[in-house]
């Protein structure tokens, strides 16, 4: 009978750890579900990130190009002056001529 009794008890004290440790394991595994799950959401928030700055690089090649492609303002103001400066001697000259006329 005390054979029994012993085997009872170190069995149930077995139980006891055992139990004690699946319910370690159980926590660390709700913990790593619920760290997969926040990893999972930052992915996906990640990508729409990545998405918008993708847009914006997109947008921002575009008004380069474009400043690129434009002449610089300083030599369209120069030109400008030439063309006005040879117009107003142009006219000038041919005012001359009709009020001499």
């Amino acid at each position: 009978m005390d054979n029994t009794y012993v085997a009872e008890n170190l069995c149930a004290e077995r139980r006891k750890i055992e139990t004690e440790r699946f319910e370690r394991t159980d926590d660390r595994l709700r913990k790593v579900e619920a760290d997969s799950e926040e990893l999972i959401k930052m992915n996906i928030r990640m990508g729409e990130i990545l998405e918008r700055h993708d847009k914006i690089i997109e947008n921002h090649d575009t008004r380069l190009a474009t400043l690129e492609n434009k002449p610089n303002k300083m030599v369209d103001k120069i030109i400008t002056a030439i063309i006005s400066v040879v117009t107003s001697g142009i006219v000038g000259v041919l005012m001359s001529l009709i009020i001499k006329v």
